[in-house]
């Protein structure tokens, strides 16, 4: 369970090429809302298809496989009554950020990398010009953006699969 940072801003702005694909036909996200955070339809234990060479050495990276998804689902309780894992809450936020908190040699801060922005309760597919390692198992954190000392970030943990497949 991790509180959350007024860090987040600065994801936003790097979030901006995804607010278009936001607008999707959902309930908007609000402030006080428990949620749950999805990667391809799981909430935990997910697995990620990344398209890897064959002969692919330790630490290498590759790009998702098309037609993956990061998901949040508007939980109905108005107070946060479990929190942690796939479960997160708003606080002051009415956005949510999907963060790739992976440990791989790709990241390039301890904030991680903005995969998508959520403005709606909904799906939005995993972008694939992000790079993961073609094997090993990490996490996306869904964060609350601004949502000051209440709000709680959900984390999804997955599992890359490498996948020998020309890159997408």
């Amino acid at each position: 369970m991790r509180r959350l940072t007024s860090f987040v801003a600065v994801a936003v702005c790097a979030a901006g090429a995804f607010g278009a694909a936001a607008a999707l036909a959902a309930k908007p996200i609000g402030q006080n809302q428990e949620f749950e955070a999805f990667v391809n339809g799981s909430p935990g234990g997910a697995e990620i298809q990344v398209a890897c060479s064959p002969t692919v050495t330790p630490g290498g990276t590759g790009h998702p496989l098309p037609g993956q998804y990061l998901k949040v689902k508007r939980e109905k309780k108005a107070v946060p009554t479990y929190i942690g894992g796939p479960f997160g809450f708003t606080g002051a936020a009415t956005a949510i950020v999907a963060v790739d908190q992976s440990p791989t040699p790709v990241a390039t801060s301890a904030i991680g990398i903005v995969l998508a922005h959520f403005a709606h309760y909904g799906r939005l597919p995993l972008p694939t010009t992000a790079s993961f390692p073609c094997s090993g198992s990490g996490a996306i954190v869904f964060v609350p953006v601004d949502g000051g000392q209440s709000a709680y970030t959900a984390t999804v943990r997955v599992t890359f699969v490498g996948a020998p497949s020309a890159t997408p």
